[in-house]
C-alpha cells in the first residue's frame, strides 16, 4: 500500500482554446435562441426558456474559452469538479451562442464526442 493519493483519470480531454468575438449590441436570449439564422437545434429544453428567455445580456468585449473533448458521458458534478468548480464554469448565454454559431448546423462536438467549454480564467 502506498502512502500517495490516488490519481484520477481526467474526465476531460484538452481541445485548446477558442475567442468568441466582441459584442457591441446586447443579447436577447429569447431572440437569439428562437430566430437564429445559420444555427439548427434539436431542441430547446423547456428549463433553457424558463431559466434564460427573459433575460437580456450587455454587449461584451472580445474573450478566450477554454474547450475540451467530453470522451463518454458523465454528470455535471464531476466535470464542474474537474473544470475548478461552479465559479470557474459559469458563462453567459451569449458564449454558448457564439460557440453554436461557430459550429454552425453540426453539432458542438469533435468525432461523436461532446464539448465542454468554459471561460479561460487567469490566476
Amino acid at each position: 500500500m502506498s502512502d500517495q493519493p490516488e490519481k484520477k483519470t481526467p474526465i476531460l480531454e484538452d481541445a485548446g482554446t477558442a475567442t468568441l468575438p466582441a459584442r457591441a449590441e446586447p443579447l436577447v436570449v429569447r431572440d437569439r435562441f428562437e430566430r437564429a439564422p445559420g444555427v439548427v437545434f434539436a431542441t430547446i429544453w423547456s428549463e433553457f426558456k424558463v431559466r434564460f428567455y427573459g433575460k437580456t445580456e450587455a454587449p461584451e468585449a472580445e474573450f478566450q474559452i477554454r474547450k475540451d473533448k467530453l470522451p463518454s458521458i458523465s454528470p455535471d458534478g464531476p466535470i464542474i469538479a474537474e473544470l475548478g468548480g461552479e465559479s470557474k464554469v459559469e458563462t453567459t448565454a451569449a458564449a454558448a451562442f457564439s460557440r453554436l454559431r461557430i459550429q454552425g448546423k453540426g453539432p458542438l462536438a469533435w468525432n461523436g464526442k461532446h464539448e465542454i467549454f468554459s471561460p479561460v480564467h487567469t490566476p
